[in-house]
């Protein structure tokens, strides 16, 4: 019963409102002095650590034992540390980070002493002597850390990245500082071998802060570069609260665009929470996320996005909006309704589009050839249109990694005679080696009565020639040398 009404005020490691927190006391520049910081009176009576670290080790019974640390007459940290830790090594870690924001060389001599070789020990004592003393932390790494680091098995790296860490979330503007006097003269200059300006340790010690620092802070420091990748972090670390306020809109663009990067990467929980978002926002984000649609053909029989289909989500869009994503919508609705796909792309005459919509066609023909043979063939257009997703379904059929064995036992299993003489003529065009083509083209002698018509074989060889812009590369945008139709042509000719 007592654990349990602990469990609200301790979980997760945070103090309760009325707990004693360490002052902040100026950090002196060097490791020789080593007065802990005042604590302000306690009047909780001081439970024996007996009672923590004898039961399961766990978050909440980590945070208690942590608190009974802060609480603890000084000279009493050793004893009990000791007993907790030969009890369970799962006590080291809370220990070391507790103890070192009261004592941070008592408990560094202890950690050498009974802890080598544990890194995650070392980063615990650092995260405590950082909330309490950065610049302490800063003098420790310069001093004495490349020797320390050996004995925990640590990488100077990793520790410096924690130190930043946590300094960030205590005063960011002066861990953005030590950053740049350790990068010193090395840092490079040149926007375009850099990353970011900001390291990503920065932002991930950000997202602990009030959010008005955190945006005074970004203001200051405009991200200049295309990278991303640190807010986004900052973003990911707490969507529901820093998703909206990277929507604001006077959120600088830096944090602008790490929201769209966000969205992308987890479009179904930004449109679950598309209503949080600023009014502004919400269509230009709708488009942000459906601009990534084809992301969704693997994620459902039907993708939906907040309980709705995708082409639902289009209804709510401006003409110029819904023509920049539409490709990929009606790409990922071409699995499930070849007419309502070619509906959908009627009348858009942007090549982005249409050609992220016959991809989309091609990739089906890879990986659901039998399943999409059917939505290709039963597809009511204009007959550019059919001809254009026929062509575009044959040449995915070749898939992405098939061998040309592979390729032409997909071309031959069709059904549709044109689709099947279209997936054949490719299957054959595309082999640039006369070896491999010659053989490839051998495995049609094996083959039932009537699956190839060398008249037919012709004809779908002269549509493919007579009209590259179609199908032709859909992928890479390079047309295929003469000189392989002309092969291919010389083949089918020798056909009974």
């Amino acid at each position: 019963m007592g654990l349990s009404a602990l469990a609200v005020g301790y979980a997760s490691g945070n103090r309760p409102s009325d707990a004693p927190r360490p002052e902040v006391n100026p950090a002196p520049s060097s490791l020789t002095t080593n007065a802990p910081p005042k604590l302000k009176a306690s009047t909780r009576p001081i439970p024996d650590p007996q009672e923590i670290y004898l039961l399961p080790f766990n978050a909440v019974t980590a945070a208690r034992w942590r608190q009974w640390l802060r609480d603890a007459p000084l000279p009493d940290l050793e004893s009990a540390i000791t007993a907790a830790c030969a009890q369970s090594p799962d006590w080291i870690e809370p220990s070391l980070e507790a103890w070192a924001e009261r004592d941070d060389l008592a408990a560094r001599n202890w950690m050498l002493a009974n802890a080598p070789g544990r890194t995650t020990a070392l980063l615990a004592w650092l995260h405590g002597i950082t909330l309490i003393a950065p610049e302490k932390a800063r003098a420790w790494f310069d001093e004495s850390a490349e020797t320390d680091c050996k004995t925990m098995n640590a990488q100077m790296t990793e520790i410096r990245q924690g130190i930043l860490r946590t300094w960030a979330g205590v005063d960011p503007e002066r861990a953005l500082a030590a950053w740049k006097l350790w990068e010193g003269p090395t840092r490079d200059s040149d926007p375009k071998n850099r990353s970011q300006f900001i390291p990503q340790e920065i932002y991930e010690g950000l997202a602990g802060l009030p959010e008005s620092q955190v945006l005074d802070f970004l203001a200051k420091h405009p991200e200049p570069f295309d990278s991303v990748s640190g807010l986004e972090t900052l973003i990911a670390s707490h969507p529901d609260r820093w998703l909206p306020l990277a929507c604001l809109p006077d959120a600088s663009p830096s944090l602008k665009n790490a929201a769209n990067s966000y969205a992308k990467a987890n479009p179904r929980w930004t449109m679950e929470h598309l209503e949080d978002l600023d009014p502004s926002a919400r269509e230009p984000m709708t488009t942000t996320v459906l601009g990534n649609a084809h992301d969704l053909i693997f994620s459902g029989i039907r993708p939906t996005l907040a309980g709705k289909p995708l082409t639902s989500w289009l209804e709510g869009l401006t003409p110029e909006n819904r023509a920049s994503v539409i490709g990929g919508v009606a790409g990922v609705e071409l699995m499930h309704d070849s007419n309502k796909a070619l509906a959908l792309m009627q009348g858009n005459n942007r090549s982005g589009q249409a050609k992220e919509f016959y991809e989309s066609a091609a990739l089906f023909g890879a990986i659901e050839p039998r399943l999409m043979e059917q939505q290709i063939m039963n597809a009511e257009g204009s007959p550019e249109e059919v001809t254009r997703l026929r062509l575009a379904f044959a040449a995915g059929v070749q898939g992405v990694f098939s061998s040309p064995h592979d390729a032409m036992c997909r071309a031959i299993s069709f059904q549709d005679e044109g689709l099947r003489h279209t997936a054949i003529a490719l299957t054959l065009v595309n082999q640039t080696d006369p070896d491999v083509r010659q053989a490839t083209f051998d495995w049609l002698d094996g083959m039932p009565a009537g699956t190839v018509n060398k008249a037919q074989l012709q004809d779908s060889l002269q549509q493919l020639q007579s009209n590259p812009e179609r199908w032709a590369a859909l992928e890479n945008n390079k047309p295929i040398p003469a000189g392989q139709f002309t092969a291919v042509d010389a083949l089918i000719k020798t056909l009974p």
